[in-house]
């Protein structure tokens, strides 16, 4: 009986460490697309007169930690690729927000025209579902990011 008792405690403390314990999901971001910007700059102007916009985008956190930056050069049409490295997030419950500008190489990069922001999200949100891609776009904006995910 004793034994028994032993067994049945030992196997309840590993049921609630295993409880518990934080979970080991990761996402990677394998790929980034523009699907869509405002015709035209906040001033009315043409993104870019001579070609199509030079789209950057950021994934930040809310301490401004930058994880994964992109650009789509001369986007002639949307949605537009960028040329987004891979990133793997283990941390599914930071918040996170995406931001795009028009990056003018002939200017300094703090007056980079304001393309847009997504509203800040969690993966964990959408944790359990897993999505394959995930859309965000700015309300009452023509900005909209894809975000191409891999879960593991």
């Amino acid at each position: 009986m004793r034994t028994a008792l032993s067994l049945c405690a030992a196997l309840l403390f590993s049921a609630c460490s295993l409880v518990d314990s934080p979970s080991s999901d990761t996402v990677t971001i394998a790929g980034v697309t523009v699907e869509s910007i405002p015709d035209v700059r906040p001033n009315g102007e043409d993104w870019d007169p001579s070609s199509g916009p030079d789209v950057y985008v950021e994934l930040q956190d809310a301490l401004g930690r930058v994880y994964l930056a992109a650009a789509a050069s001369d986007a002639a049409s949307f949605p537009a690729r960028t040329d987004a490295p891979t990133v793997q997030l283990s941390d599914l419950e930071r918040e996170y927000f995406v931001y795009a500008v028009e990056r003018d190489e002939d200017q300094p990069s703090g007056s980079w025209p304001w393309i847009g922001a997504t509203p800040s999200f969690s993966f964990d949100d959408v944790a359990d579902e897993r999505p394959t891609t995930l859309r965000l776009s700015e309300e009452g904006s023509d900005f909209c990011i894809i975000l191409s995910l891999v879960w593991e």
